[in-house]
């Protein structure tokens, strides 16, 4: 049908200036500036694409219009809506789209000027569908004038107001005045009967049956027969009856519940006499009507999905050729069972009259789904197939052939939906992510489900909306997911709907250590050229001029970053489900999932939702703070395990700050955001509004456990509290003193899902196939959002992640969790902290404070005691260094020692300093020297650890591995274990116990991910292997120095000499009185030494021994922090920093270490690379002219400049107390001609430090070190 005749509804909605969120328009054209300076707007526009929440009073005809103009606006309005919690008699609604402009008389104040200009712009059906014929002739006189002169213009001219205007004007809100006076005539009955519950529920009922039946209706016309009329005129007669009927039932429905408006018109004397004489209310009664109106929100809000439910009904109708696909059909009419029986429970309306609406109603369904077509399905909202009649439809609200069902009726009895191969659940803007990019990959059948509106609750409803500059992140592999994530914004921004807007952030440093922060992140955006406009400032007065705003004496530096950007969260929800929606994704709103059912082989296989089951193979959890509540009851503990706990924060919107407008008009653009990063705050001013709040521990709260309500799970996020949010607002208007001339403002809290290492979660649970999870944002979910869901969408398609985002799923794979992680004290003491972090910029040095000691060794506390200074690892507290001279406590070197110290004594929570020489410089010098020099001891028992045998193990590690593991038993092997590309999936040192036997060292972090990873291949190949995860049964002790093989040979009767126990083997061996341990002659640092992994009962024996007689050897006690000098000095490789699963052994000069002659995976990739050569090429660099106590010291993430131009970065660094600098490893890149040795030699280096660039020397092999040792060089080979 041609659309373009037909007259445009209209609506009478009420703006709340503080609530609006719009875009400004710099192409504005002048004639509607001119209406902008008539209506005297001062801060707003009309942009042609507008996005705001709108505050609709909550009386029938502002609900039917706005359902009317929905379904009037062909594929031009999607809408969203939810209560108004700070007012019940509204409802805030949410609108966008790229016609909106349609709806834009929803947000302006109700002036005639206003109603003069949409006059012009829209037709009002209401006033030309009106019983008086005097109106309706004014208004088609009036409706062909207003064509005639706008003209081409599409009716965006502005013409005078005048008297013929004004005459457009009464016609245009004649339509409103009866719905008022009956809004009013409902109160008033209440308020003469003493606006008690009862006297309002009676006049709801004694009202309602006039309004239905058109007798007494409100002068001037019937609601129903005004609605009905302009909607027959849209749809073809076979939907007139069952549209008109309703049209008539929602009618009811809002009627009798609905609390009329206090600003609605009424123009009767009588009833403005008795609206004054009823407002005289007591206190009491005034605080029992608003209880009621409270009490209605929850009603409110299912009336409106039913009836914007039908609306979307008869838009798709139309858009379809008169085609309802059966989804639609099954919405439709189990939301109808829904509300009619939530009608006969809870408005206790006559029995006859609610048999009346569900005729009706049914009426009305038949009538769109043409009889038989349908009954293809059950509706799920309990009804079982196959129990009742035709006649029994009135009465059960079910379908023919159905009945009610019992909800004590078990699962057997319920009927599957339909099925589809991938289920999401969350239908936020991770949630939209995933489906669109499974929808743009042409996946069919996508289910997404939603528990309350898309874009109406929780984070995204209240988001800030501010997006990160990728290069913020140290990390490139999340540059990389930030930055498709911009990409995708700007992409579905093409017409300017959404806002997306690079305002750039300011970062203000009111110190010395958050100056050299900044400068840091300088040094990464500068060598970004689209971060080109990234600068510096450092003079406080030119602050001052640029961001006036700011107070800037005390500020030490400030650092523009470019790219940061804002937008519009919920309109970019509106649009990512409305392109869904058009690729076929199917969204179900309001209907949330309550449980994955797992087959026996932990293979998702459905889905049980609000409205039934659903079969499927790949569920996607992307619920937010909702993710951990989904059972899963063939689980132990009936959930998948989620390192993630909801943690609510709170921050403050205001009105826009004073002239703020007039600086932005004059810049030509937006003011940027701005991060206090002393105080840890943040200001987000717009033209419109003004966004403010701060991340500190004491006002962030972890939610507690959820509590049940109507049978479900829920989360209860605190009100926000003003004396808890009283220090930031301190740091607020001293930072940016123009709040101060603000007025309060709203105070909101929400809440976010953060992880322990304040990285997201993405990836397959271990605990069930098909099972995947997006999680964990930690407040950032804009940024990840759209790179992290076309990620997991690839993901969820090919069954593995794709190729060249490896790296990616090496830092945020839900496999780095132990199931320690995800216990939910742990999270809750943890979170806090981790929320107060997300603007601050750590190095990998950085510890918590709060949830420690969870992993420990037998003697840790002899450890402690010894003055260990520990650093946590995947949950495991490990010494770093050693605070006093770390001779063995029963030494003579016992008397530094006063007394023990506590456990929080000896925990390290900070990060390592930026500038000069950290305080354990020199204690680490000290336990170098012992390394190097007589013998140490270092507790590495945080590796991973396992045993693998069986009749297939050999055969399966040699796939599995690169060096050649069929060796002779006791023999160990250094290896890697690869992907299809060639790149490190993990290194480990695998010792042959037996024919059929092996012991697995791996990396700490690898605990779960690697032996997923094998047991994997070792399903798809079918082998017939055991393997067992060891790692808490073993303590390791690594005895390392030129000393160690004389400790070993006073302590062991098994000879240890270089002929019988020689590198890189492994021997059973008794220790003392302790055996059998498991020893390996490798020390993972390049120095002589031994790995004794002893088993958790014996460790205490073996040790005392150990310290005993190590005495007479110097036997030192050595953290971390010296064996991570030795390694990079001796430049060994580690797994996670300086090689990944995006690193081949070509790459990093392992390659020696890689038999050729076998299969393996990776094979083919890495023969590739020796045939074409690499473009990049692991180095070690030696920096030069560094001043150690006052320069800045390198830690990794810093550029490598190479003749002048940005080469490459640095992965690790450390001090080399023997070659006397700094020394740096890193990658040398050139992706246009490659990278050979000649290249890397032909070159000269420098390291940026902070904005300081340092030269360096290269080396492509480990250095010549002179060896303090008893044993000739040759008889050891080192690790590489």
């Amino acid at each position: 049908m041609d659309m373009d005749n037909k007259a445009e509804p209209s609506a009478q909605f009420v703006r709340e200036p503080r609530q609006i969120m719009a875009v400004h328009d710099p192409k504005l054209d002048q004639q509607q500036r001119e209406v902008n300076a008539v209506l005297g707007q001062k801060a707003m526009a009309l942009p042609l694409h507008i996005r705001g929440h709108y505050h609709v009073p909550a009386e029938p005809s502002n609900l039917l219009q706005f359902a009317q103009l929905l379904m009037a606006t062909e594929n031009a309005v999607h809408v969203q809506y939810q209560p108004n919690e700070e007012s019940p008699r509204e409802l805030t609604i949410r609108a966008s789209g790229e016609h909106f402009r349609k709806a834009a008389q929803m947000q302006l104040p109700d002036t005639p000027q206003l109603h003069n200009f949409y006059a012009q712009q829209f037709h009002s059906s209401s006033s030309c569908d009106s019983d008086d014929s005097v109106n309706a002739a004014n208004c088609e006189e009036n409706a062909a004038e207003q064509q005639q002169q706008l003209g081409e213009n599409g009716g965006e001219q502005y013409i005078s107001n005048n008297d013929k205007q004004q005459q457009q004007l009464n016609s245009f809100i004649s339509a409103y005045k009866p719905h008022q006076q009956y809004a009013h005539a409902l109160r008033l009955s209440a308020q003469t009967s003493g606006g008690t519950r009862d006297a309002m529920a009676r006049a709801n009922i004694q009202t309602k049956s006039q309004l239905l039946s058109g007798s007494n209706a409100p002068k001037n016309g019937k609601i129903a027969a005004t609605i009905s009329k302009s909607i027959r005129s849209l749809l073809p007669s076979m939907l007139v009856i069952g549209v008109s009927a309703f049209i008539s039932v929602a009618v009811y429905f809002f009627n009798n519940i609905q609390t009329p408006s206090k600003g609605a018109e009424d123009t009767n004397p009588a009833n403005d006499a008795a609206f004054r004489a009823g407002a005289n209310q007591t206190e009491e009664e005034i605080e029992e009507q608003l209880k009621e109106n409270r009490e209605t929100i929850n009603a409110q809000q299912r009336e409106l999905e039913l009836f914007i439910l039908c609306a979307r009904l008869v838009r798709q109708f139309r858009k379809s050729d008169h085609k309802i696909s059966a989804e639609d059909r099954k919405n439709f009419f189990e939301k109808y069972c829904e509300v009619t029986a939530w009608m006969e429970h809870n408005v206790g309306a006559p029995a006859v009259e609610v048999t009346q609406q569900k005729e009706a109603f049914e009426h009305l369904y038949n009538s769109i789904i043409d009889g038989a077509s349908g009954n293809d399905y059950v509706a799920t909202t309990g009804c079982v197939a196959g129990t009742s009649s035709q006649n029994e439809v009135a009465t059960t609200g079910c379908p023919a052939g159905t009945s009610k069902k019992d909800e004590k009726d078990d699962d057997s009895q319920r009927v599957y939906m339909t099925k589809s191969p991938i289920v999401v659940a969350g239908g936020g803007l991770v949630g939209l992510s995933v489906a669109y990019g499974l929808a743009k990959r042409g996946a069919k059948e996508v289910f997404l489900f939603e528990r309350h509106c898309i874009g109406a609750h929780n984070s995204t409803r209240i988001s800030t909306g501010m997006i990160n500059n990728p290069c913020f992140y140290t990390d490139r592999s999340l540059q990389s997911v930030v930055r498709k994530s911009h990409e995708l914004y700007a992409e579905l921004d093409n017409r300017g709907t959404l806002g997306f807007t690079r305002c750039g952030r300011v970062y203000l440093a009111s110190s010395d250590d958050t100056a050299i922060q900044a400068r840091r992140m300088f040094s990464r955006l500068s060598a970004d050229p689209a971060n080109s406009a990234a600068e510096l400032v450092d003079c406080p007065s030119e602050m001052l001029s640029r961001w006036p705003m700011v107070a800037t004496e005390d500020v030490k530096l400030a650092l523009f970053s470019p790219l940061d950007a804002t937008i519009d969260v919920q309109s970019l929800c509106c649009l990512l489900s409305d392109r869904c929606r058009e690729m076929g994704v199917h969204i179900h709103e309001t209907v949330g999932v309550k449980r994955v059912l797992l087959n026996e082989r932990r293979t998702t296989y459905a889905v049980d939702t609000d409205e039934g089951f659903l079969e499927t193979g790949a569920f996607v959890n992307a619920a937010g703070i909702w993710a951990g509540l989904v059972e899963v009851p063939e689980l132990p503990d009936r959930q998948v395990r989620l390192a993630a706990h909801p943690c609510a924060y709170t921050f403050l919107s205001n009105d826009a700050l004073p002239g703020i407008a007039e600086r932005v008009h004059r810049r030509g653009a937006p003011f940027p955001i701005f991060i206090a990063m002393d105080e840890n705050v943040y200001l987000c001013p717009t033209e419109f509004r003004t966004v403010s709040g701060g991340f500190v521990e004491r006002d962030l709260n972890a939610l507690t456990l959820p509590t049940q309500t109507k049978g479900a799970p829920e989360w209860h996020i605190p009100a926000p509290s003003w004396d808890n949010f009283a220090a930031l607002l301190r740091h607020l208007l001293n930072r940016f003193p123009l709040m101060t001339e603000l007025s309060r403002g709203s105070l909101i809290s929400g809440a976010e899902m953060y992880t322990p290492d304040i990285r997201p979660l993405i990836g397959e649970s271990d605990q069930a196939r098909g099972y995947f999870i997006i999680n964990g944002m930690n407040a950032q979910g804009l940024s990840f959002a759209g790179g992290l869901g076309d990620l997991l969408a690839q993901w969820v398609l090919e069954g593995r992640p794709p190729v060249t985002t490896q790296a990616v799923v090496d830092k945020l794979d839900v496999s780095r969790f132990l199931p320690l992680h995800a216990n939910p004290q742990y999270l809750f003491q943890r979170v806090p902290e981790v929320a107060s972090n997300i603007y601050k910029n750590f190095t990998a040095s950085h510890q918590c404070h709060t949830a420690r000691n969870l992993r420990t060794s037998p003697i840790h506390r002899h450890l402690r005691d010894a003055g260990a200074v520990f650093a946590e690892n995947m949950g495991y507290e490990r010494p770093i260094w050693y605070d006093f001279p770390a001779h063995p406590p029963d030494s003579s070197a016992s008397s530094d020692f006063n007394e023990p110290r506590t456990h929080r004594q000896a925990l390290f929570a900070s990060q390592d300093p930026l500038v000069g020489k950290p305080n354990w410089f020199p204690m680490v010098a000290r336990e170098y020297e012992a390394c190097r020099e007589s013998v140490g001891i270092i507790d590495m028992t945080s590796f991973a650890k396992f045993d693998i045998s069986g009749p297939d193990v050999v055969p399966l590690l040699q796939k599995l591995c690169s060096a050649n593991i069929d060796r002779a038993v006791g023999t160990t092997i250094y290896t890697g274990m690869h992907n299809e590309q060639g790149g490190y999936v993990s290194d480990a040192t695998v010792s042959r116990m037996g024919n059929d036997s092996y012991f697995i060292v791996a990396p700490t972090v690898q605990q779960v991910r690697l032996a997923l990873w094998i047991q994997r291949w070792a399903d798809e190949w079918a082998m017939d292997v055991r393997l067992q995860d060891v790692t808490n049964n073993f303590i390791a002790l690594d005895i390392v120095g030129p000393a160690s093989r004389d400790l070993m040979r006073a302590l062991t009767s098994e000879s240890v000499t270089p002929h019988d126990f020689p590198s890189f083997a492994f021997r059973t061996i008794h220790l003392g009185l302790v055996g059998p341990i498991r020893a390996i002659s490798v020390s993972h640092c390049g120095e002589l030494g031994w790995m004794l992994y002893i088993p958790n009962e014996l460790v205490l024996n073996a040790y005392e021994q150990l310290v005993d007689v190590g005495v007479e050897y110097s036997l030192r006690h050595c953290g971390y922090y010296a064996l991570r000098h030795l390694r990079i000095e001796k430049f060994y490789v580690y797994w996670g920093q300086d090689i990944d699963s995006m690193t081949t052994p070509v790459e990093c000069g392992r390659v020696f270490r890689v038999d050729f002659e076998k299969e393996f995976i990776g094979k083919e990739a890495l023969n590739r690379q020796l045939e074409r050569g690499v473009s990049k090429r692991f180095v070690q660099l030696l920096v030069d002219g560094h001043d150690m106590d006052r320069d800045p010291w390198p830690h990794g993430d810093e550029p490598i400049y190479r003749d002048g131009t940005l080469a490459g970065w640095t992965t690790t660094a450390a001090y080399g107390f023997t070659l006397g600098c700094q020394v740096c490893l890193g990658y040398v890149q050139n992706e246009q001609f490659g990278v050979s040795s000649d290249y890397l030699l032909r070159g000269s280096y420098e390291v940026e430090l902070a904005g300081k660039r340092f030269p360096c020397r290269i080396n492509l092999h480990s250095p010549s070190l002179p060896m303090i040792s008893s044993e000739h060089p040759q008889h050891y080979r080192p690790t590489q």
